[in-house]
């Protein structure tokens, strides 16, 4: 699978990402990859640095998710993905 072919599968809705903590409000994120530009609003400023979960990814297709509850879309030039959280695994001993 090449690069464009990733992009365009996009996120699972789930996937754990921190929204960048140097977004800037009034600037449009995305670049030729990114069918559909996004501009920060004010609202979304307050997610800087957080991590959060893809909520909606029926714009995936053009590079845009809803992140959170905060009713906002953000594309994938406005957020990192993070690995999948590891949980401890406990043993269980059968004596």
């Amino acid at each position: 699978m090449n690069e464009r072919e990733e992009f365009y599968m996009g996120y699972p809705i789930g996937t754990r990402v921190r929204v960048r903590r140097d977004l800037e409000v009034g600037k449009t994120y995305g670049d030729e990859r990114s069918e559909v530009p996004v501009q920060v609003e004010g609202g979304m400023a307050r997610m800087r640095g957080k991590v959060t979960t893809i909520t909606d990814n029926e714009g995936a297709d053009y590079g845009v998710y809803k992140l959170g509850d905060d009713g906002f879309f953000y594309n994938r030039q406005m957020f990192d993905v993070l690995p999948p959280e590891r949980t401890e695994a406990k043993a269980t001993w059968m004596i």
